[in-house]
């Protein structure tokens, strides 16, 4: 490789290695970026060195890196990284790249393919990021190539590589599907409870005509249950282990699966609290494919409480770059939906569109910040709004009035705190109203 430089040798030395575990669980309760700081060192220790909980940690600290890495605006911080923690000289082309074999390393050390593909595609993207397109290429294609048999093997399904209706246990799909026509919900719970343990077996054993059997029998199973278009909610409780079965699984195989098991098996993730030993990635795409298969049932109120998920999970990760990008789609998204007369989603629009002006302020774009705003009491009547709704309306005034009191408008600042004040004490939270009307001498 002509423009990346060669990974440095790894450190096993035991003093070495735990002076560098302390440093990185010091860091890790620190504000950004020192917890990045602290983790970069450990891209240059022999993993089999690291304690089993850090090496849990990696791979959402790694993911913290690529966004840096993506983000023009932290272009000086990752040069600071470098400067700081990298042994070697280096560009922010080597490190990416090096992470990236790091991150296949940790694959392997893990027993995780797909960790190994992320490493893949980190590697290409250093190589790019230094010149190197046609090594890049050459690196995709041979990862895609080593990577088949297990990471692609549910696309590889899809090709002609297998009968879809056979298992290789030489069990079909027709042997189960006809029986559920014309049935009960407490029917379809008695069979459930013995398919699923079958099905699960099918997944676990990791075989092209195993997962092609299974999400051909979703497919057909949902056709005969809700094909008719009359969707008995009686039937998706008796399919509540079904779904469940889907909610962990590689995100690929949801291409296969029928829209109504792909919503209930990321149903949960609309509210999941953040979970910091989840790849942050991972989460964002699984609430990507539900905001989607969301949208197409109609269900906007879910779509967009999966597109405002996002955007907590990469706040709480202190992702600001993929927490920025969030909310800007899910205000668009919100935005889209109101202009449509969609009248259910109020309460999660008004939530993107707080969260968007909040993460614009923190950006310091004011101006935008305070267009947003002002444009919940344009969007937006306090009257017809549900209760958590009308405080994150209050909330959005006092943050706008803020914002005027930055701008030297203290005219306009105190009017819109006065009204804060008088709405708090419309909707019965009279403690809040003479708190606000006393911290800010209202009369």
């Amino acid at each position: 490789m002509r423009n990346i430089r060669p990974y440095p040798a790894l450190i096993s030395d035991d003093n070495d290695v735990d002076l560098f575990v302390q440093n990185f669980s010091r860091a890790a309760v620190q504000p950004f970026p020192a917890p990045i700081v602290g983790f970069v060192p450990l891209l240059f220790v022999d993993p089999y060195r690291l304690p089993p909980e850090v090496v849990e940690k990696l791979e959402i600290n790694l993911g913290k890196l690529y966004s840096l890495f993506d983000d023009p605006t932290q272009h000086a911080t990752v040069e600071r990284i470098i400067n700081t923690c990298v042994p070697v000289a280096a560009s922010a082309a080597d490190l990416r790249y090096w992470a990236g074999v790091y991150h296949t390393m940790l694959g392997v050390v893990q027993g995780s393919t797909e960790a190994v593909f992320n490493g893949y595609t980190q590697q290409a993207r250093g190589l790019e990021q230094a010149g190197e397109s046609d090594l890049a290429a050459a690196l995709q294609a041979h990862a895609g190539v080593d990577l088949t048999p297990e990471t692609s093997r549910i696309d590889d399904i899809f090709a002609g590589k297998a009968d879809s209706t056979v298992s290789d246990s030489g069990v079909m799909v027709s042997d189960f599907i006809t029986e559920f026509a014309h049935t009960t919900p407490a029917k379809v719970a008695e069979w459930m409870a013995m398919i699923v343990p079958v099905m699960e077996n099918e997944l676990k054993a990791n075989r092209s005509a195993n997962i092609s059997f299974v999400t051909q029998f979703d497919r057909e199973l949902s056709n005969q249950l809700f094909g008719s278009g009359q969707a008995d909610p009686a039937f998706d409780e008796a399919l509540a282990g079904w779904y469940k079965l889907f909610s962990e699984q590689p995100i690929p195989i949801f291409e296969h699966l029928s829209a109504r098991t792909t919503y209930f098996a990321l149903l949960p993730f609309a509210r999941a609290d953040y979970d910091n030993q989840r790849p942050l990635h991972d989460v964002l795409n699984r609430l990507d494919v539900l905001q989607s298969v969301a949208y197409s049932l109609a269900d906007y109120k879910t779509s967009l409480a999966a597109a405002n998920n996002q955007i907590r999970w990469a706040q709480t990760a202190g992702d600001f770059y993929q927490a920025k990008k969030a909310s800007e789609a899910a205000w668009e998204y919100a935005s889209r939906l109101l202009k449509n007369g969609v009248s259910n989603i109020h309460t999660e629009a008004l939530w993107a569109t707080r969260s968007f002006a909040q993460l614009m302020s923190l950006d310091n774009n004011k101006h935008r910040a305070a267009e947003l705003l002002l444009s919940v009491r344009q969007n937006f009547t306090f009257s017809s709004l549900e209760f958590s709704a009308q405080l994150n309306y209050i909330l959005a005034v006092i943050e706008l009035a803020d914002l005027f009191g930055q701008a030297h408008q203290d005219a306009n600042r105190r009017r819109l705190l006065t009204e804060a004040a008088q709405l708090y004490d419309d909707i019965g939270l009279n403690t809040e109203a003479i708190k606000l009307r006393q911290l800010h001498n209202l009369r």
